[in-house]
């Protein structure tokens, strides 16, 4: 069993996208739409531009789920963003990605992070 394919069983790397190839979605002004699954105060203190906030204790039961094009989800360090990915799964929503490492790699690699 190759490493991609264990990695298939537990949700896949398929299911999960680089900074770098978020930076490169985010460019190309491919349709996207972006959900912080943080709490509010790490919101406030710096989020990816053009997200939508939709912390992870509130995702099962929230109404308005973003629909433009890939739905990308995103947390500190890419823990709760995969919790997001399965929540989202079984509400039929198939095609979520969450950001292998989470802000924090967004932030290394160079991604814009606003602030309030």
């Amino acid at each position: 069993m190759t490493i991609s394919s264990i990695l298939n069983l537990f949700g896949g790397s398929d299911n999960r996208i680089t900074a770098e190839e978020l930076k490169t979605m985010m460019e190309s002004k491919e349709a996207i739409s972006i959900i912080d699954v943080r709490n509010p105060s790490e919101f406030k203190s710096g989020h990816i531009h053009g997200c939508v906030l939709i912390p992870l204790s509130e995702l099962e039961g929230a109404e308005n789920i973003p629909s433009k094009g890939r739905l990308v989800l995103y947390c500190a360090a890419g823990v709760r963003s995969m919790k997001a990915r399965d929540i989202l799964k079984g509400r039929g929503i198939k095609d979520a990605v969450d950001l292998k490492g989470g802000i924090d790699a967004w932030i290394k690699a160079g991604g814009r992070v606003v602030k309030p």
